[in-house]
């Protein structure tokens, strides 16, 4: 499975139940066209040793279509508690670790009207 993946189901499974997954990002596929919020994650790998492997990953988590203020207000709240969740809770599993890289950014604005925020963390890995 890929670290990102990991990452995600981590966040979905403690923090943001209510985020539907995405595998790649697409807005013309689903889960994209749904009006749910949504969560993507992917990785960038970065050198290895022998003992540890290491990668960025970008979470992005999306507002529901055609949002309005109170929507883009619960989406920044939500970024703000998947932060401060890693902060507090470094081990993802035995064999892998979470760090944050980067606060939360954004807005940004996706061509459906889906507003995001983006968090980057660094993991590290056996």
């Amino acid at each position: 499975m890929r670290i990102s993946d990991l990452v995600r189901d981590y966040l979905i499974l403690n923090i943001v139940p209510n985020y539907l997954p995405a595998i790649t990002f697409s807005e013309e596929r689903p889960p994209f066209i749904s009006a749910e919020k949504i969560i993507f994650t992917k990785q960038t790998g970065r050198p290895v040793d022998a003992y540890v492997r290491q990668f960025d990953v970008e979470i992005l988590l999306f507002g529901v279509q055609n949002a309005n203020n109170a929507d883009l207000d619960s989406l920044f709240n939500d970024a703000e508690l998947v932060l401060e969740y890693i902060k507090a809770n470094f081990v993802i599993n035995e064999d892998l670790r979470i760090t944050i890289t980067q606060d939360v950014t954004g807005p940004y604005i996706t061509a459906q009207n889906r507003y995001f925020y983006r968090i980057s963390v660094l993991t590290y890995s056996e």
